[in-house]
């Protein structure tokens, strides 16, 4: 005997906490083998089930693929083609390795190495995160201008997708340069970094030191090039810098 169900058909799990890192903006419209329709936004597919929230209350509910028609079938798959249901909620964390050491011949001046070791970690512990790239400058304040910036080192990584709370550590090369502490003030001292998680221009997630950079400039940064000075707007400056 056929039974009248309402939308959806199967409801697997009612879900009290999503992460909606992998959640589409608009809602769509799917539409079950009887010919109901529903306007959700999309949370997480596998190759069974298909993760929703439905548009009009918000209720989270997990639906089998097999319970919807071929039309809802390809929209959930170019969803997730496009990257849909993956966890973009990027934690960033850096460590400078930062050391510095008088130089023997010269009294004043001092040696600074840097070995950055960056972080990343998946913030979501249910989704796998996206596939992405991981842009890394390690920044100097020259100290005959404290008011620029100088780009010491800069490395695009590779970011692998993660499982749930994974993370992935990026060791970055060993960076020496020679500033004067005391007299001529040549060089730069420390000053911070920028890390951006991103898609070809995109910025997926951000950390910087100072904070100001990434929340003023934003994918500007990655034009950026290592081994040039920079004024406070980002414009490129003429330096008589030199790196020992």
């Amino acid at each position: 005997m056929k039974t009248n169900v309402s939308f959806p058909l199967s409801i697997l799990a009612l879900i009290c906490s999503v992460s909606l890192a992998g959640a589409q903006n608009k809602p769509i419209s799917i539409t079950n083998t009887s010919g109901k329709s529903v306007s959700v936004y999309l949370q997480k597919s596998d190759d069974k089930e298909v993760t929703v929230k439905l548009a009009k209350n918000h209720k989270v509910h997990t639906i089998k693929l097999a319970d919807l028609d071929v039309a809802s079938k390809n929209k959930i798959k170019k969803w997730k083609d496009a990257g849909g249901g993956l966890s973009t909620d990027f934690e960033i964390e850096f460590d400078s390795g930062k050391s510095s050491r008088s130089r023997q011949d010269y009294d004043d001046d001092r040696t600074l190495t840097i070995k950055p070791v960056v972080t990343i970690e998946n913030g979501d512990n249910n989704l796998e995160s996206k596939e992405a790239e991981v842009t890394v400058l390690t920044l100097g304040r020259p100290l005959s201008d404290t008011s620029s910036i100088k780009v010491f080192q800069k490395e695009t990584h590779d970011l692998p997708k993660l499982d749930g709370a994974g993370k992935h550590i990026i060791q970055c090369k060993t960076y020496r340069t020679v500033y004067d502490k005391v007299g001529y003030k040549h060089g730069a001292k420390y000053l911070g970094y920028v890390v951006i998680v991103h898609e070809k221009k995109n910025v997926v997630a951000s950390r910087s030191v100072p904070t100001t950079l990434v929340e003023k400039f934003g994918s500007t940064l990655l034009t950026l090039k290592a081994g040039v000075t920079y004024d406070k707007n980002l414009e490129e400056i003429e330096s008589d810098f030199i790196d020992y």
